[in-house]
């Protein structure tokens, strides 16, 4: 935080069991923990990476009805493994599918539908038979995964489950027609789940951004709720800002427009305009060439071109203010009345 990060990951192995170990007065949780980063830091978001099922007590999913889309991140990541008992058994597993199912619905019930819920699935434990697969396919498909993250079980010497598959080992032909299946649906769930929030406007931070999608003038991003953005525009890592998903790309991430009062570190374009323009009614196309402009060729053409854009719209009584009308007079006192117009567009060009 002192840095200036905007987002913050709590992540660690067994990271919901945190304070048991402890010593002091009194008990300590993963739940206190968070309350007390937000009582004594004005960090702005906060994400929890994965936690085991059971360890998602009462309190910390108040914590997630409390603050989730505020400023905790509306994200669990639950370790599955299996949708099958009998497998969960032979792991040692602490809870049962039905006990999984029951922190979903309590998780979604706090979050909304706006949650994203991600798991590890393994494949092939030793002795899983057709019949258990098809309970973990089935478990699966009855939940709203965003994601899942997938593994083949991986024998290791000195290990129980080293024993168990030299006794029950599941041939590689089927884990991997179970993996390719287990791919294909969370593949689906995948496209469904960020399929519904196109359209919508939604929290996100900026990454920093492959090579390749910088050259091509756009940026990675990251929704509150774990969705991938490729962002219309080029923007340091770091920014939180607001995005209206309009599609998915080829990748699945959603392709996305920042709309141009939530880039409050923009000081190209003042904060007097970018007030004028929160009572304004403009299209997010219009919103993203001024950003454009703003960028490739400095504030005051943004501004000029925000200006002459409100006046175009005068005849449905949009009032830009003085403030863009002020702008607009300076932008073309620099650089003369074609600075109003975007050299990119439609030919025009620059005075």
């Amino acid at each position: 935080m002192a840095a200036g990060g905007n987002e913050l990951v709590l992540s660690g192995i067994n990271l919901g069991r945190w304070g048991r170990d402890l010593e002091g007065t009194g008990r300590q949780t993963l739940a206190g923990l968070v309350r007390e980063i937000f009582e004594r830091t004005a960090l702005n978001r906060l994400r929890v990476s994965s936690i085991e099922p059971m360890d998602w007590d009462a309190e910390l999913i108040e914590l997630m009805a409390e603050f989730g889309g505020k400023r905790l991140a509306r994200h669990a990541h639950l370790p599955l493994q299996s949708g099958s008992d009998a497998v969960l058994r032979r792991m040692h597993r602490r809870y049962r599918p039905w006990h999984y199912m029951e922190k979903v619905e309590a998780l979604r019930r706090a979050c909304g539908p706006e949650l994203t819920l991600g798991a590890d699935v393994m494949v092939g434990f030793p002795g899983e038979s057709d019949a258990e697969f098809e309970e973990t396919v089935a478990l699966v498909r009855a939940l709203p995964f965003g994601y899942l993250h997938l593994f083949p079980f991986s024998p290791r010497p000195a290990t129980p489950g080293w024993a168990l598959h030299a006794a029950r080992p599941v041939t590689a032909e089927a884990i991997a027609e179970r993996m390719a299946a287990l791919r294909t649906l969370a593949a689906e769930k995948s496209e469904t789940q960020r399929r519904s929030f196109v359209g919508r406007e939604l929290a996100a931070i900026t990454l920093h951004s492959p090579e390749e999608l910088a050259s091509r003038g756009r940026s990675a991003a990251l929704t509150e709720n774990f969705l991938p953005v490729e962002l219309e525009g080029r923007l340091e890592a770091n920014r939180l800002v607001l995005v209206r998903a309009t599609g998915l790309n080829a990748d699945g991430a959603l392709e996305c427009m920042a709309n141009i009062h939530s880039f409050t570190s923009r000081s190209s374009v003042s904060n007097a305009i970018v007030e004028d323009w929160h009572h304004e009614e403009w299209d997010d196309p219009a919103k993203a060439t001024i950003c454009r402009i703003a960028d490739r060729d400095g504030p005051d053409v943004g501004a000029g071109r925000m200006a002459a854009s409100a006046g175009r719209a005068s005849d449905r009584k949009r009032d830009f203010g003085d403030a863009g009308r002020a702008a607009l007079a300076g932008g073309l006192s620099r650089r003369g009345p074609g600075a109003a117009q975007d050299p990119g567009a439609g030919g025009v060009g620059r005075s």
